[in-house]
């Protein structure tokens, strides 16, 4: 079994607890509108992008033109959130990052938002400085569920499949990094368990436990 050589992490949703404002954005454009989407379904889209963000209005309100206009103006409204509001990171993102580093980890970020919101979210909640490398969805040509980012990832940290370590907490997510060959571990938060996961915790202790195994030479 190699030893760990890189933790790769998703943000929104994993880091950064941005994916309740995201509902809330969209609720508000749905009531406007009169539509209904449930939470549980709202869930499902975590982790797809814009692109598939449009795709799954498009359903909703039978239009691409109108699938536009609604996804704009809840992009509006999360924008403002960040400026004015911010997100916060869940608890103990930041020392897990800080663990990994003083581990002599090569720590990476990939996600599924735009290069400039994403620059824009590690910026503001402090995170930025931890990451050796970070790739976006416009980085790649297909975005997750596809294994796209994560292979640029792997690559970007002259790691084997072995040697690297995702965290995830979407099922798209979890699905992109097991494509890509990595072993992934799905933190789960409510989100429907993915059976592609090698891990499942619920907290940053947990994941720190985790690594912290990882780290330990193997027994001869």
């Amino acid at each position: 079994m190699a030893k760990l050589k890189c933790v790769i992490f998703d943000m929104d949703g994993t880091l950064v607890d941005s994916e309740s404002v995201h509902d809330e954005c969209f609720q508000r454009v749905f009531k406007k509108y009169g539509a209904e989407v449930s939470h549980e379904e709202l869930v499902l889209w975590n982790g797809i992008g814009v692109p598939g963000l449009l795709e799954k209005l498009e359903e909703v309100t039978g239009s691409r033109d109108e699938a536009q206009k609604w996804l704009d103006e809840s992009l509006v409204d999360l924008e403002r959130q960040l400026l004015t509001v911010g997100f916060p990171t869940f608890e103990g993102a930041k020392k897990l990052l800080a663990f990994c580093k003083q581990q002599g980890l090569i720590v990476g970020l990939a996600t599924s938002s735009l290069k400039e919101w994403g620059k824009v979210v590690v910026s503001k909640t402090g995170i930025d400085s931890y990451f050796d490398f970070m790739f976006f969805g416009d980085d790649v040509k297909n975005m997750k569920p596809a294994p796209d980012v994560y292979l640029l990832a792997a690559r970007q940290a002259d790691a084997t499949p072995e040697e690297c370590l995702v965290f995830e907490d979407s099922q798209v997510g979890v699905e992109a990094a097991a494509r890509a060959g990595l072993p992934v571990v799905q933190i789960l938060r409510g989100q429907p368990k993915s059976e592609l996961a090698t891990d499942y915790i619920e907290s940053f202790e947990e994941a720190k436990i985790l690594i912290e195994k990882k780290l330990q030479p193997e027994k001869s």
